[in-house]
């Protein structure tokens, strides 16, 4: 439960919507959305500072997964994107062990 869709993405890019089964509802308070809500700022009036509120797409950050991401952001093939929406919605173990199987081929 939120009260802005904005709440809900900012919960999901600092730590994933991954809930646990044993739990049917949570509630977000607008106050989470605060790091994106600055992100959004700096990018929309081109100020100096993080364009990225840390979390999902800053933790993998320097690895072959996040140039991996940055590929698939620069095809405007709609497979190719949604293999990208899949990437992004994996925890960070799944991420790590994406990494580790392309660094090995």
């Amino acid at each position: 439960m939120n009260n802005h869709e904005l709440t809900a993405l900012a919960y999901h890019l600092q730590r994933y919507l991954w809930l646990d089964g044993e739990y049917h509802m949570v509630m977000l308070d607008d106050s989470i959305a605060g790091d994106l809500d600055a992100a959004m700022t700096v990018r929309r009036e081109g100020l100096q500072a993080e364009r990225v509120p840390l979390g999902i797409l800053t933790i993998m950050k320097g690895i072959y997964y996040e140039r991996l991401i940055e590929q698939i952001e620069r095809r405007p093939d709609s497979a190719i994107l949604e293999l990208g929406f899949v990437l992004l919605s994996m925890a960070e173990e799944s991420c790590r062990t994406v990494h580790k199987a392309v660094e090995r081929s």
